[in-house]
């Protein structure tokens, strides 16, 4: 992890403290295998977009490629065995919070800095595993649990993750967390 995410990440878990949060690290109950991820995602990417084929040259190139190769992904028993499998890493996490009494997990948001706006929609960056800009939420994708990203610096954010049926006190934790203790990171072009 980049150290400059290292470093606001400690900063976070200080201000949860600060607030009175107890912060523990525990370990994951589980974590999805990336091809369920794709099985999943380009599944239903290809699913809806296949009907607009005839309008793909209209697409931005990155989102082009994503979409040509979710065409590889009509095994029906393919998609199934990943939902099962998803399901049951879902399960997981909700008996997880329940067994250690957790509300919110904290992470960093990614795992490396933001790229640049506006680069990286070329062909050759296509979204998927190894992509770091993916790397920490799509877990939670797979999961369906609600998730609160707040910034901490212009470039670094964190999130902060629920159970299922847990966003109204996840809002109001990142509410809190971001009104009484990060602040609002100001804006290093600003004057």
């Amino acid at each position: 992890m980049n150290e400059e995410i290292s470093r606001e990440f400690d900063e976070a878990v200080r201000a949860c403290e600060r607030l009175g949060a107890r912060v523990v690290e525990l370990p994951a109950p589980w974590t999805f295998d990336w091809e369920d991820l794709s099985w999943v995602l380009m599944a239903e990417v290809w699913a809806y977009h296949g009907a607009y084929a005839d309008r793909h040259h209209l697409y931005r190139e990155q989102i082009a490629e994503f979409i040509e190769a979710a065409r590889n992904f009509t095994d029906a028993q393919g998609y199934l065995a990943a939902q099962v499998r998803r399901a049951q890493g879902t399960a997981a996490w909700e008996a997880w919070f329940a067994e250690h009494g957790v509300d919110a997990v904290l992470e960093p948001t990614l795992p490396v800095l933001p790229l640049v706006r506006g680069v990286g929609y070329e062909r050759g960056h296509p979204a998927g595993p190894g992509d770091p800009l993916i790397a920490l939420t799509a877990l939670w994708d797979m999961t369906g649990m609600p998730v609160a990203s707040l910034p901490v610096t212009w470039s670094v954010g964190m999130s902060l993750i629920a159970p299922r049926g847990r966003e109204a006190p996840l809002t109001q934790i990142a509410i809190d967390l971001q009104e009484h203790a990060l602040g609002i990171p100001r804006d290093p072009l600003a004057q």
